[in-house]
């Protein structure tokens, strides 16, 4: 009869055991309600209901319980089908699926900063080969392959935090925000602010999903003219 590894229990005595998961999925939460600052070893251990000196048995210290974090992070980024022949739509979907994750897990670009060296999950690094093929296929080169994705990235990473500044507004405005509001326009007389009334009357559509669309269209021009140089 062979062995069989023991696995450690996932509960005991009526709460869930540790481990570097369920620790790093600690830090999303706690991050996610309270913000990046909020996150210290004592919050992390009353989080999961245990001693701040039981979380040592697991990680080290507060970076690498963010480590923990970083690796769920990337485990769940699943890209859609790329298609090289409709490429513009399928940077279109490949931008949802980016914007989608950033909203998982609100603040986490802030909590995983320079500081902390995380691995890449294997997860990544294979998606990492599918995107560099797909921009390949599309006509971008090896040498701006990389660049092309670090500017996807970092794009919609950026937009991110636009939507979640938007969903801090009211519904009413969230949907029809304009660059200044009018008010603010009228208490300064003395300015000659011709331009920017224009702008204002004329009604910009300034909402979240035009904003979006606009930053992805942006992006998918960008994408065009790197492959043609």
């Amino acid at each position: 009869m062979k062995n069989k590894t023991r696995r450690r229990p996932e509960y005991r005595s009526g709460r869930p055991t540790l481990t570097r998961e369920a620790i790093g999925r600690a830090v999303l939460d706690l991050v996610a309600d309270s913000g990046p600052a909020a996150l210290n070893m004592r919050a992390l251990a009353a989080r999961l209901g245990v001693t701040a000196r039981a979380l040592y048995n697991y990680v080290d210290d507060r970076d690498d319980a963010v480590r923990c974090a970083a690796m769920l992070v990337q485990a769940e980024l699943h890209l859609p089908p790329l298609d090289p022949p409709r490429w513009r739509d399928s940077v279109r979907e490949l931008c949802g699926a980016l914007r989608a994750w950033y909203a998982r897990f609100p603040n986490s670009l802030r909590l995983i900063d320079a500081g902390v060296q995380a691995s890449a999950h294997p997860h990544m690094l294979a998606n990492n080969e599918q995107i560099f093929a797909f921009y390949r296929a599309i006509g971008i080169s090896p040498a701006k392959a990389g660049l092309a994705w670090a500017v996807t990235i970092t794009t919609i990473a950026g937009h991110s935090e636009i939507d979640a500044w938007y969903g801090r507004l009211p519904d009413t405005e969230a949907e029809e925000w304009a660059p200044t509001p009018r008010g603010q326009l009228d208490a300064h007389p003395e300015l000659d602010l011709a331009h920017t009334f224009a702008v204002h009357a004329a009604g910009p559509d300034l909402g979240r999903e035009a904003v979006y669309e606009s930053t992805v269209d942006m992006l998918i021009l960008w994408l065009d003219a790197l492959r043609n140089s």
